[in-house]
């Protein structure tokens, strides 16, 4: 090849990486044009001084989600024990076509807000039928205008109103849904309980409450996480089916024996007595079966049922995070009020311990853009063949409270959390951050501004992990959108 050649081929090659660079520059720039921008970001001392002690930034104590998680083997077997002894035909199709609907599932509509659109929509009618007073009617042309309203009104609200059904999960449904959700569900549970025990290194629970338990994934994640700590299992789901499947998988599929995580127990209805708690209490993909808002208000209840630590899962859809928005909330509001009424209760004061570094609203709910706080979780997707292995990749909104006061000085607990996927391209790191201001921030980090370490630890970090980076004064962290151009040239700038 000549040289001319060469020297053409290598202007393409540098042009083509110009035009991505700034494409994505652009894309960027646009999607984090309403966030504040942050600069002056800096290591936090403690992560600075473990990486100083020999620590690998890729082993920051920020990083709390897992990498590659896989079902134990223990309950694969089981799950493909159950399906060689009741086969379904068109297991897959039928199986996909249940988890689809749960994906596209609402929260139903409540009473009161039927009753106001079904208000306004017969004012709406009585004006198109030019009727200015019903008084002016005779008694017979008033009742055929009413009836005729009131077919109009209904037939418009069914258009209008989602329609919401509780799903009953019988032996069939409750089947289908193992083989569509199980690793799903488990690799849910799996990275909250992970982060938990990467940052409260001390917390091993002894007893869990699984409210909505389901197949009884969480149990398995519990056991997988801390192995030998736990003694009792409490799960409660109104399914008795769903019971019996969760009891088969933990017995290997074979009615006859044992189930290999002792202490567990099964129940259909929620305990009415608050004097008995449990270190661990776990909701998971359970509220959207309750059919209004009072009864998903229920999370004051869990919330009083436990010790230390109460989780909330949900599909990481607008649906799912209004939900965890909601019992955050009013967790948080349950506190409050304890606060003014009795001064400091001990038994209900509480912070939210993850994902976010903050106990202040929630700045995805007041932007009110459609976009819900969610997290990305690789998952093995289930086949008919034990042999093959396919993995997928799914999303959950959760939140995760705990009893007590924050504490500033546990790692972690002031870091920004990550909101959204990293982008690495060429010398810098484009992070979207939840910080401890309750507010959404930009950031863009490359060695020469931010340092060696700062640099190769966001670099570390993907989409759910933490900055380990201190928080600086909210007067020097934001600057205009001209700045931000300006850094980002000279971040380009080779060194």
């Amino acid at each position: 090849m000549s040289k001319a050649c060469i020297t053409l081929n290598l202007f393409r090659i540098l042009t083509k990486k110009w035009i991505i660079d700034r494409r994505f520059f652009i894309k960027s720039f646009r999607c984090a044009s309403d966030l504040a921008v942050n600069h002056r970001i800096v290591l936090d001392p403690l992560c600075e001084e473990k990486l100083n002690d020999g620590l690998k930034h890729k082993r920051h104590d920020g990083i709390v989600t897992a990498k590659r998680v896989s079902l134990p083997r223990a309950l694969k077997d089981a799950t493909f024990n159950l399906i060689e002894k009741y086969p379904v035909s068109d297991l897959k199709k039928k199986s996909d076509d249940l988890v689809k609907y749960l994906w596209s599932r609402r929260v139903p509509v409540e009473s009161d807000v039927i009753l106001q659109q079904a208000k306004q929509l017969e004012l709406q009618f009585i004006k198109e039928e030019g009727v200015e007073e019903l008084s002016e009617l005779s008694l017979e042309e008033r009742e055929v205008l009413e009836n005729k309203l009131k077919s109009k009104v209904l037939l418009t609200l069914r258009k209008k109103i989602y329609h919401w059904e509780p799903i009953r999960y019988d032996a069939f449904r409750s089947f289908l849904y193992l083989f569509g959700r199980l690793s799903f569900d488990y690799n849910a549970a799996y990275q909250v309980f992970y982060e938990i025990s990467r940052r409260a290194v001390d917390f091993a629970p002894k007893s869990v409450f699984h409210f909505g338990s389901g197949l009884g994934t969480t149990i398995w994640a519990c056991n997988s996480i801390w192995p030998t700590s736990t003694s009792e299992h409490f799960c409660c789901d109104v399914s008795d089916d769903m019971n019996t499947l969760a009891r088969l998988l933990l017995q290997g599929g074979r009615e006859e024996d044992k189930m290999c995580i002792p202490g567990v127990s099964f129940r259909q209805f929620f305990p009415p007595s608050q004097k008995i708690k449990y270190d661990l209490v776990v909701c998971t993909f359970s509220l959207n079966e309750l059919p209004s808002r009072d009864e998903r208000l229920k999370t004051e209840a869990l919330w009083r049922k436990t010790e230390e630590f109460l989780v909330v899962i949900e599909n990481g859809t607008n649906t799912g995070f209004s939900m965890i928005a909601d019992a955050r909330d009013f967790v948080l509001k349950v506190n409050q009020n304890s606060h003014q009424a009795d001064g400091i209760n001990r038994q209900a004061e509480g912070y939210v311990f993850s994902p976010c570094p903050h106990d202040k609203d929630c700045p995805r709910v007041s932007r009110e853009d459609g976009t819900p706080c969610n997290f990305e979780i690789s998952y093995e997707k289930l086949s008919q063949s034990n042999s093959q292995k396919e993995m997928e990749k799914g999303r959950i909104s959760y939140v995760v409270l705990r009893k007590g006061s924050r504490n500033a000085q546990i790692a972690g607990s002031s870091w920004p959390r990550i909101v959204r996927p990293v982008s690495t391209p060429s010398k810098c790191v484009h992070l979207r951050t939840c910080t401890t201001s309750g507010q959404l921030e930009y950031s863009v980090i490359t060695a020469a501004k931010h340092g060696r370490d700062m640099y190769w630890c966001a670099r570390a970090c993907q989409w759910g992990d933490l900055l380990p980076a201190a928080t600086p004064d909210e007067a020097d962290s934001t600057s205009t959108d001209s700045s931000y151009c300006e850094e980002f040239r000279e971040s380009r700038e080779p060194n």
